[in-house]
């Protein structure tokens, strides 16, 4: 078996000390570990093919994780399995729901490039997170065809977030929310004609907005209970 270059050992082992400083047990047990990693490091780095983005992938575990091996180990088993997953599986739709368009895959990954430059890991997980949202909102869009209000709230949030398919979600999410809390809001101890006043202003600020509706109302109606506390 090749033996751990004395600098790494050195390296290792003050790291131990520091971290352990009493404890004998703990200071071998990091050594054999990191000494592992280290192994594997080498030996991983061996097996792939060199190219511009995987020295990267080991320079920047490097450079955060200096003198850590299993640390820096991590991060590139990580970076690797996520820059696989980028381009060899990018869509794990099922079975019951449509892949999404290749256009749409590529539109996504260029996005998460330039967010997450060199995190391939976070790229990843920029897609899958995109990917899921994008074919929730397209089973939204089949499910409300007929449905005029929530067609508003989705041209709103296509409007709002071309490009951004988690946040299209979020926003049909709190708008179809808000919408059934407009359909069931009641206030006690309000008289008729001032609620019908509050909702109709409210409609008129914000007639495409069912959120800001909602909290425009809450905040009205909140305000007129304060004035007229007995």
């Amino acid at each position: 078996m090749a033996h751990l270059p004395p600098e790494i050992r050195t390296h290792i082992l003050n790291a131990a000390r520091e971290a352990w400083p009493d404890d004998f047990e703990m200071q071998k047990y990091t050594l054999e570990h990191q000494t592992n990693a280290y192994f594997k490091l080498l030996s991983l780095y061996s097996r792939l093919e060199k190219n511009e983005t995987t020295h990267a992938i080991f320079s920047r575990a490097e450079a955060a994780w200096k003198h850590d091996y299993e640390m820096r180990l991590y991060e590139v088993t990580h970076q690797l399995e996520a820059l696989e997953a980028l381009y060899t599986r990018p869509d794990h739709a099922s079975p019951q729901t449509p892949k999404a368009p290749a256009a749409i895959i590529e539109a996504i990954k260029i996005r998460a490039c330039t967010e997450w430059p060199g995190d391939y890991e976070m790229q990843h997980h920029t897609l899958e997170g995109q990917l899921e949202a994008y074919r929730k909102v397209e089973a939204f869009k089949d499910t409300h065809a007929r449905d005029s209000a929530a067609q508003s709230v989705i041209t709103m949030a296509l409007s709002e977030w071309p490009d951004d398919y988690e946040m299209q979600l979020h926003t049909i999410e709190e708008q179809m929310s808000a919408l059934k809390e407009l359909a069931n809001y009641r206030a006690p101890n309000v008289p008729v004609n001032v609620l019908v006043q509050i909702r109709q202003k409210a409609v008129e600020e914000w007639p495409d907005d069912f959120a800001m509706q909602l909290h425009t109302i809450e905040n009205q109606v909140n305000a007129w209970r304060a004035l007229n506390a007995t």
